[in-house]
């Protein structure tokens, strides 16, 4: 066994040091500011389900630059319960991967990196990207952030038909379905019987009563504290 993790370890500070492996695409452009290219293959593509969320001002900034493919090959399927294109870094396997690419600013970069890591640990790595130049049709690469996946753990995924152009509504009749966004439970506070402080607060704030008992336990209050200054008063003189 731990020769299995020393080997892992290993491969993994080598994949580091090679400048291959990266936890998010803001760990690459770190707080440089400006617009980053980030190639998009799946559902935020436009016309596919979850174009909305690159249209969201509130996810950040980007704009479309063109089609375009990746220059190596790798394997893309269809897989989990919603339907999630993905893709496993398995270079020389499966299709030149076609998609978008876009420019986003910093804030979308890190909303993006959290939205494809959070279910299932897809994370970004730099891919060279290209597509022919729309005025002189010279094919251009150019390097930018793609989110592929590395660890093959989804069951039998050789076995399922390997996809080079997503398409939700495609013929492989998978239609991406959107993941529920979690909302966090607020806890049930045990029911306790009130104490005579409690009903005391709830009549000083008025909960219940009328402005007439309120102002009452106002009065009330006022004279046990004006009472008590007299007390420390008297005590001072004597």
């Amino acid at each position: 066994m731990w020769v299995y993790c020393a080997v892992s370890c290993l491969y993994s500070c080598a994949l580091v040091m090679l400048g291959a492996y990266y936890n998010s695409a803001d760990t690459i452009y770190g707080e440089e500011e400006g617009l980053h290219p980030v190639f998009i293959f799946g559902a935020m593509k436009r016309g596919e389900p979850m174009h909305h969320w690159l249209e969201n001002p509130e996810n950040g900034f980007c704009q479309f630059i063109t089609k375009a493919r990746t220059m190596e090959k790798f394997p893309m399927v269809i897989a989990t319960k919603y339907n999630v294109p993905i893709v496993f870094y398995k270079p020389d396997v499966g299709h030149h991967i076609h998609g978008e690419l876009y420019e986003m600013n910093l804030r979308m970069i890190k909303k993006l990196d959290k939205y494809e890591y959070m279910p299932n640990e897809i994370i970004a790595r730099i891919e060279t990207i290209m597509y022919n130049d729309s005025k002189t049709q010279e094919l251009v690469k150019r390097p930018a952030i793609m989110y592929v996946k590395y660890y093959l753990d989804i069951d039998n995924w050789e076995q399922l038909p390997l996809v080079a152009d997503y398409h939700s509504k495609g013929i492989h009749g998978l239609e991406f379905k959107e993941r529920p966004v979690k909302k966090k439970s607020k806890k049930k506070r045990k029911h306790r019987s009130k104490s005579k402080k409690d009903e005391q607060s709830d009549r000083i704030k008025g909960k219940n009563n009328t402005e007439a008992e309120l102002e009452e336990c106002i009065r009330r209050k006022n004279e046990r504290i004006q009472k008590h200054l007299n007390k420390t008063l008297i005590r001072n003189h004597t």
